[in-house]
């Protein structure tokens, strides 16, 4: 990174990742995430939840081609719009972060969802340097074994979305009642903006409704994913006057 100390917009930076040999080893490593696998979330005090069967065994599983490609692009434009484009670590957004930081901003995470999914997968919640480090090199490791659509697909089927709720299916069902594959556009497009603290915004669940804050918020990812054209004007304006309703308690 270069640019004058004083004026942190117009820093500059330059980075780059070749995976090239990691990704020549990982396609004949044994990969038990290649196929099902045994996956047991955190709980909140830090101690290991019921187990997951992330495959087919599982009947809350949603494979990524049967998920409403809307619910993908929500999540994606939500949490992470560069996925299918960075090796796992988003250079830009690191840099937007630390100008935000220097220009006396609030610090803004810059964490890909692969770096969310090796997280997930493999370490505690403790914050420390030696995670930070370790976080790295499984975000490194599981770009170099997995395709984009299988990182995906096991990220969406095993985060927690609410109390003990883990996995899109679970929370297809736990909030609207519904198969996954038949949430709507204004559904998904809740869900997607619920996962950076799914505890704290099951909230609008418990009491049944959405503050405004959170319409204007749902509202602003309905407008990103028409811009990008992951909706039709049609849909997007009939998202736009679709109520979130949840399920009877």
């Amino acid at each position: 990174m270069r640019g004058p100390l004083s004026r942190p917009a117009q820093w500059q930076l330059a980075a780059s990742l070749d995976l090239s040999d990691l990704e020549r080893a990982g396609k004949t490593a044994a990969v038990s995430l290649r196929g099902p696998f045994a996956y047991r979330p955190l709980g909140h005090a830090g101690a290991p939840a019921r187990e997951l069967w992330v495959g087919a065994r599982n009947p809350r599983f949603v494979p990524l081609e049967e998920l409403p490609p809307y619910l993908t692009k929500a999540v994606l434009v939500s949490e992470d719009a560069g996925f299918y484009g960075h090796p796992g670590f988003d250079f830009q957004e690191m840099k937007n972060s630390i100008v935000s930081a220097a220009e006396g901003e609030r610090f803004r995470g810059a964490s890909t969802l692969t770096q969310q999914l090796a997280k997930n997968l493999f370490l505690s919640r403790e914050k420390t340097y030696v995670r930070k480090v370790r976080e790295a090199w499984l975000t490194l490791m599981l770009e170099a074994c997995l395709p984009k659509a299988r990182l995906l697909e096991i990220y969406l089927n095993i985060i927690e979305w609410g109390p003990g709720v883990y996995g899109v299916g679970e929370a297809a069902q736990h909030y609207f009642g519904v198969d996954a594959r038949a949430l709507s556009v204004k559904q998904a497009a809740f869900l997607a903006t619920i996962i950076p603290n799914p505890i704290r915004y099951h909230g609008y669940f418990t009491r049944g409704s959405l503050s405004e804050t959170w319409e204007a918020r749902v509202a602003e990812l309905l407008g990103k994913l028409h811009r990008v054209g992951a909706l039709s004007e049609d849909d997007y304006a009939v998202a736009q006057g679709t109520p979130v309703t949840f399920r009877a308690r």
